[in-house]
């Protein structure tokens, strides 16, 4: 069955009085729905934020639900999207259980159908890859089916909706049977935290993520780890800890930290940005330091992140380190009102076109 979210995650709009209520739906594997709240906060609020707009013209409610998953079970499955109705938007997000979505069905049905890629992307050329078995390389890159260079095609999705350009340029090379592509990054969280920068010494550069020998993450990040360690000594941190609001929180009340982003293939500057971690470091309105990523994947962050090579972060992070706390707090200041301006749920849907989009969709002739 499916466990549909509280009421805070529903929004009904004015009903104009003719035809039947139709429902835009964001929807994901409830295993891992937490993983994927970066992605599913973000479109759940771009979709709100469009049908406020059109409030006094439509008959949509916005919903988002958590699906308990039967695992290779497709007529289980099938069952579970009885709820989505013909016209509906259902926006899947995330890999987990993508292969077992009745795409087809709910297509025959009339349903526009959008799926949210969440993982970084690579080529796999000695691999069989398959849509119905999703397959990953050690350091957690999705595989990309061969004939398609993407990892869904257009014969199942109407839109493909990804957080990095890097990703999205891996499903644009072949043109075949690709669905429309649109990129709407993790955006701006209003209620986060956002403790200022208090301690006049210079604060420590802080890691959230998987480090180590038995790391998901690979060797790569542990070598990259490894040779930062060796220049920041004591003053790089690492924590993998942080797995919820309240703990995350606590962190930044307990001590001023810079934050350190770098990848699992580190020392490369064409893999994804960690849009995800990002969300949540700059909708706290923290500093952060990244490893350089795809320059397009840049482009958004280069005014609220300090970006650099692996050989330069430490002088990079030294840089931010050593200002005054009067700098330091002016500064991530100033990174904030950029972030809440670009990066808005609102802002993120209108630069890919998804009003518009959904416009069409839901049969609205004017300007929103």
């Amino acid at each position: 069955m499916s466990n549909l979210w509280p009421e805070p995650h529903t929004m009904v709009v004015g009903h104009s009085g003719s035809g039947p209520r139709r429902t835009a739906w964001v929807a994901s594997c409830n295993v891992t729905a937490g993983v994927y709240t970066p992605a599913t906060r973000t479109i759940y609020d771009g979709l709100r934020a469009w049908a406020a707009r059109a409030l006094h013209h439509s008959n949509v409610s916005v919903r988002q639900i958590s699906i308990r998953w039967p695992r290779l079970n497709i007529t289980a499955a099938r069952l579970l999207f009885e709820f989505v109705q013909p016209a509906d938007l259902l926006v899947w997000v995330g890999v987990a259980g993508y292969a077992e979505v009745p795409w087809r069905a709910l297509r025959a049905r009339s349903v526009r159908l959008v799926y949210y890629n969440s993982e970084p992307l690579t080529d796999c050329p000695h691999r069989r890859v398959s849509f119905f078995r999703p397959t990953f390389t050690g350091d957690g890159q999705q595989c990309v089916i061969r004939n398609t260079g993407c990892v869904i095609d257009g014969s199942m999705v109407d839109e493909l909706w990804d957080y990095s350009v890097h990703n999205l340029n891996m499903c644009n090379r072949t043109r075949t049977s690709i669905p429309r592509m649109r990129l709407i990054p993790p955006g701006l969280v209003p209620d986060s935290p956002r403790p200022t920068q208090r301690q006049r010494e210079p604060p420590k550069l802080l890691f959230l993520g998987s480090i180590g020998s038995n790391s998901s993450a690979g060797s790569s990040r542990n070598a990259c780890w490894t040779r930062l360690k060796a220049t920041l000594g004591e003053q790089l941190v690492h924590r993998f800890d942080i797995w919820s609001d309240t703990a995350f929180g606590k962190l930044l009340r307990d001590d001023d930290y810079i934050f350190l982003n770098i990848h699992r293939r580190c020392g490369g500057d064409t893999v994804p940005l960690e849009a995800f971690r990002l969300q949540k470091l700059l909708s706290a309105a923290q500093l952060v330091v990244s490893e350089h990523a795809q320059v397009k994947d840049e482009e958004d962050y280069h005014s609220i992140v300090s970006f650099a090579t692996l050989q330069n972060i430490p002088a990079t992070y030294q840089l931010v380190a050593n200002m005054s706390l009067e700098d330091r707090k002016a500064l991530a200041s100033r990174r904030y009102s950029t972030y809440s301006r670009w990066f808005t749920p609102d802002h993120l849907f209108r630069q890919a076109g998804a009003f518009e989009m959904l416009n069409a969709f839901f049969v609205f002739d004017h300007k929103l």
